[in-house]
């Protein structure tokens, strides 16, 4: 179920939705396909209700993470297929020789699917919705099946084509690192409710709550309760246990609001590479002196 969600997509952009398992992203994407029912609200096409509009008329492409190639039909007559469908009689041959020429899979086209490598049938399944020329790709956690090594070669090139083509792209997958490094921008999901919608900077750096801070990120943020306490020097403070993390000036920090929550508990968060191991009494300027003991390198 997804509920109230709330997305404006810009011509040509790439927006990643991004979520644990069961979080509703792959139900929003279907619902932008046709293949699921709308059952409250509204979606628009280039500002036309399109909520009744079956799937054929949406001019969309979907890439599935499955690849959904016809295993008795070569690379060629898959990429060709959707073309021969929207016109019946037509040679699709021009459009597919030159999808395959961008893709770089020309050696492929005439091999069945049992013939070629996960990467080689992600590529042509990719032609196959490229060589309709539609107006947004839907991609659905299209590089999950495919090994660590070959994902991260893949999303190189996703991430190159897409903008090349100037496609709008709606990209589907739970890995954090892949939304990162391929959306415009991010939008996570958590039980059916869209949390943020930001650039991949805005969601890692400035997370609007902490299922967010802790979801994105990669090790995870640290995460340490505390009371918010009285100004010490000028600055505000956080209690933790028996240290007190002073918060600097330059930390943009609303200390307006924190006077007003003066000792109600609040959650600290600290990405890793903020945090710098030093002897005491050797902290910068500008640096908050804690002591800890560290567990794991």
């Amino acid at each position: 179920m997804v509920d109230r969600l709330s997305l404006d997509i810009a011509p040509g952009e790439f927006l990643v939705l991004l979520g644990p398992s069961g979080c509703g992203k792959s139900t929003v994407l279907r619902m932008i396909a046709g293949l699921e029912e709308i059952t409250e609200g509204q979606l628009l096409l280039d500002g036309e209700y399109a909520n009744d509009l079956p799937p054929a008329g949406r001019d969309m492409a979907m890439v599935f993470q499955n690849f959904a190639l016809y295993p008795n039909m070569t690379s060629r007559d898959n990429i060709g297929f959707p073309l021969r469908i929207e016109s019946p009689g037509a040679d699709p041959g021009t459009r597919v020789d030159a999808t395959a020429r961008t893709l770089g899979i020309e050696d492929l086209l005439d091999r069945f699917p049992g013939q070629l490598s996960g990467g080689e049938r992600q590529r042509v399944a990719m032609g196959r919705a490229i060589a309709r020329h539609p107006s947004a790709f839907l991609m659905d956690e299209p590089l999950s099946n495919l090994d660590a090594k070959l994902r991260n070669h893949l999303r190189a090139e996703i991430s190159q084509l897409t903008r090349e083509l100037g496609v709008t792209t709606i990209y589907v997958t739970h890995d954090q690192s892949e939304a990162m490094s391929l959306g415009d921008r991010v939008a996570v999901l958590r039980g059916g409710v869209l949390q943020q919608v930001d650039s991949p900077r805005a969601v890692y750096a400035l997370p609007r709550n902490v299922f967010v801070a802790a979801f994105i990120g990669t090790p995870r943020i640290n995460l340490l309760r505390g009371l918010v306490r009285a100004p010490l020097g000028g600055a505000m403070t956080i209690s933790l246990g028996k240290q007190f993390l002073r918060l600097p000036e330059p930390l943009s920090l609303d200390h307006q609001f924190l006077r007003v929550q003066q000792g109600r508990e609040v959650i600290v968060g600290l990405r890793s590479e903020a945090v710098r191991i030093a002897r005491p009494g050797s902290a910068r300027p500008g640096e908050v002196p804690i002591t800890g003991l560290v567990e794991h390198l």
